[in-house]
């Protein structure tokens, strides 16, 4: 009788220990979706700043004397 006991214990450890590597395996999923999921936002954010830094690049060659002297010298035959 103890015995039996016993089995349907190791038994009941077996299928929790089966429970828990599926949850395991839905939280892994669920993770590897996400992080895919910010890399795909931080591709677009690191677009966003590298427009962000050209645009700013032109803004400061426009307000530059020197730009401006360039440009008078280029049009000026």
């Amino acid at each position: 009788m103890l015995r039996k006991l016993e089995l349907k214990d190791e038994l009941a450890t077996k299928a929790d220990i089966r429970e828990v590597r599926v949850e395991i395996a839905q939280v892994k999923a669920e993770l590897k979706a996400e992080i895919y999921n910010v890399r795909a936002e931080l591709r677009k954010l690191e677009g966003y700043v590298k427009i962000m830094i050209v645009l700013l690049l032109i803004a400061i060659a426009l307000y530059s004397p020197v730009f401006v002297e360039l440009v008078k010298g280029v049009l000026k035959p």
